[in-house]
């Protein structure tokens, strides 16, 4: 909350908001289709992906999942 309030200030507020859902998003797809809790040791490892190993995470119900519940508006 304090985030958000803060960002409020901020010039550039939606880009940063959108960012974070974009990212809220890809989470909750890996949380709900391989049932796992993301901790900060797992986003540490995720960081440390290299570029062909990120690629096979990529799939189209991975960009669809982003979409619908990142990008939905009410």
């Amino acid at each position: 909350l304090v985030l958000f309030a803060l960002l409020a200030l901020a010039r550039w507020p939606r880009a940063v908001t959108t960012l974070a859902l974009l990212v809220g998003a890809a989470t909750l797809h890996f949380m709900l289709r391989y049932g796992v809790v993301l901790n900060p040791q797992m986003m540490h490892n995720a960081l440390q992906t290299d570029a062909p190993e990120a690629a096979e995470l990529i799939t189209r119900r991975l960009l669809k999942d982003v979409a619908l519940f990142g990008l939905h508006r009410r």
